[in-house]
């Protein structure tokens, strides 16, 4: 699983993606479908884990998480873009914590949600502090231009729906 999270961060660099310019609502809902691919076998992997694994795999998600949450470069760019760049983080933490209450794995859910160090430009966060309903909606940064969610109240959450369908 380690192996994927370097696949993923390697694939998810700056170069492929850079932050300092300007992208249309289209080029972004784009970018965010090519992250939701790439993530697609390490979301399935902590899935799987947070639900068939023992509460001794922990420990790995959490350092899973970690890790791609981490894979950020310095904080110089778009805000939409920088806080992309942490989606397929988000996307592990919501697969993982999907899978764990699926499976009655409270402990499990407990652990990826409160034990992951994620750096915040200076500070150090969990992931329930950096993936929640805040990050979805930052006063810079309006999820209402994704297709189809103009008129939602919570569109990054709608969107979000069907890809864990």
């Amino acid at each position: 699983m380690l192996q994927s999270v370097q696949d993923l961060v390697g694939k998810c660099i700056r170069e492929r993606f850079p932050v300092n310019l300007a992208l249309s609502s289209e080029e972004v809902a784009s970018r965010m479908a090519i992250y939701e691919e790439l993530s697609l076998t390490l979301a399935g992997m902590v899935a799987n884990v947070s639900f068939y694994g023992e509460s001794s795999h922990d420990t790995l998600l959490v350092e899973v998480i970690e890790q791609v949450s981490n894979a950020v470069g310095e904080y110089s760019g778009d805000a939409m873009l920088l806080a992309l760049e942490r989606y397929p983080a988000l996307l592990s933490v919501y697969a993982s914590g999907i899978a764990a209450v699926a499976a009655g794995e409270y402990g499990t859910l407990f652990s990826i949600l409160t034990k992951p160090r994620v750096w915040s430009f200076d500070k150090e966060l969990r992931s329930v502090q950096m993936f929640n309903a805040r990050w979805m909606s930052e006063d810079q940064i309006k999820w209402d231009f994704l297709p189809g969610l103009e008129k939602y109240f919570t569109p990054f959450s709608d969107y979000l729906v069907p890809v864990f369908a």
